[in-house]
């Protein structure tokens, strides 16, 4: 159905950051300019550690985290993620 009004799509992509899952959780708050949040509805760039409850399959890692991304400069989304990974150094 999207495909039949839109233009392109937008992106999502996971990672692991070598960390604890509070760290993670460190790294999501500390951005400027991507929103920790869950949804993938917006134009805004978002993220999130997925594994937060205990009710998540044991298959998904206790850090991973998801970003959605937007229509930012790509160079602002990148600089951000930069910025946030290095509240676990």
């Amino acid at each position: 159905r999207a495909k039949s009004f839109m233009k392109g799509f937008g992106a999502v992509l996971s990672f692991e950051p070598n960390c604890t899952p509070e760290q993670a959780d460190e790294i999501c708050s500390a951005s400027k300019l991507i929103i920790h949040a869950t949804s993938l509805g917006g134009v805004e760039t978002l993220w999130e550690r997925r594994h937060r409850w205990s009710a998540e399959s044991p298959t998904i890692p206790k850090n991973l985290i998801r970003i959605s991304v937007g229509i930012e400069d790509v160079e602002d989304i990148w600089n951000d993620i930069a910025q946030s990974l290095n509240v676990i150094k």
